[in-house]
């Protein structure tokens, strides 16, 4: 099957988001950054270990997203435990003569995850609010959002301009869910909410409109998709409930996605799902119980596929790389106030 490695890149406290810079198919950069209100984030050169400090406060950090641009990184700042985030913001830091800068490009309150797309007529930042507004962490009363508008490139160091952001999609309660992806051979965007699992699917112009698509009506955290049981249709992999206790395998039938598979977690929050060194594999994460992250490997069997323990950190989110050799994991061990590069490399 595969073998894994660990390799522990920073550590501090309430570490909770993640993010790489890919180059020929291996991590050659990570961000990661804390959830805390005096939380930090930091760089990290994987060549030679080098640690940098992006920024020491405010913290809050829910999504991390480099630009494209050498060292520039946009992220969320605000958004603190328990969901305490009327005040948050989109950050663009970059680097100046003197040092990296962090300014302030826009607030979004609650905003819980973005994107930066990459369309053929311009890039477009896509966010998602977890609600529209709290009078207690308990209050769902006021859905979310998923807005969308273009993105204007910042030249040298000139500040960055705020976007302005139309609704694509409405009347989402915990809206937590938030995939990039390919779906059924389109570019989409998937996203898990209370009311269920949602594709966009982004205009083919610049004038056109976004186009929305129901797929499942059961309450969602997060979601992903592939074909795992190798019959060329992808699945939807979610997991079922807010941050809830059991990730599913959905297939498509004449009568909608029905469940195929499924597996306990506890306080599910990881979830990524694809090809690694020619095995259709899923990898999940959850922080409570065990707070493991494990691979399955459906290939031989899509109804009792191989399992394999990469860690036991509390994952909140992880990226992958997969390469010639297996895969790149980075996870934000956020248990275990760890960011850490797993390695799984396929046995010969």
């Amino acid at each position: 099957m595969f073998s894994v490695t660990k390799r522990v890149l920073a550590e501090f406290d309430k570490l909770y988001a993640i993010a790489g810079v890919v180059d020929q198919g291996h991590f050659k950069t990570c961000y990661a950054a804390s959830e805390g209100r005096e939380g930090r984030c930091v760089q990290i050169d994987l060549e030679d270990g080098r640690v940098s400090e992006r920024w020491s406060f405010p913290g809050g950090t829910m999504t991390l997203c480099p630009t494209g641009k050498e060292g520039e990184l946009l992220a969320t700042q605000g958004f603190w435990p328990v969901f305490d985030a009327a005040e948050s913001v989109i950050v663009r830091s970059h680097k100046e003569e003197n040092g990296y800068v962090t300014e302030p490009v826009q607030k979004i309150p609650y905003l819980h995850r973005f994107e930066l797309l990459n369309l053929s007529w311009g890039r477009v930042l896509l966010a998602a609010t977890l609600c529209g507004g709290k009078e207690n962490k308990d209050d769902w009363s006021k859905p979310g959002a998923v807005y969308a508008g273009a993105y204007a490139e910042t030249a040298g160091n000139h500040r960055a301009e705020p976007v302005s952001l139309e609704p694509v999609l409405t009347g989402l309660t915990k809206n937590h869910g938030f995939c990039q992806t390919s779906f059924r051979g389109r570019e989409a965007v998937l996203i898990a909410a209370s009311e269920g699992v949602f594709a966009l699917y982004p205009p083919a112009g610049k004038e056109d409109k976004w186009e929305t698509e129901k797929l499942l009506s059961r309450e969602a955290s997060d979601v992903a998709c592939c074909d795992l049981d190798g019959d060329g249709q992808d699945e939807l992999v979610i997991i079922e409930g807010f941050h809830g206790n059991l990730v599913t395998v959905n297939k498509w039938t004449e009568g909608g996605f029905q469940t195929v598979w499924s597996t306990p977690v506890t306080f599910g929050h990881a979830l990524w799902c694809g090809e690694i060194a020619g095995k259709r594999c899923l990898i999940t994460g959850h922080r409570r119980e065990g707070m493991e992250l494990t691979l399955f490997d459906f290939t031989e069997d899509s109804r009792n596929p191989a399992r394999l323990t990469i860690g036991n950190g509390g994952p909140s989110q992880i990226c992958v790389c997969p390469n010639e050799n297996g895969a790149e994991i980075l996870s934000a061990d956020r248990e275990r106030g760890q960011a850490v590069l797993y390695t799984v490399t396929a046995e010969k």
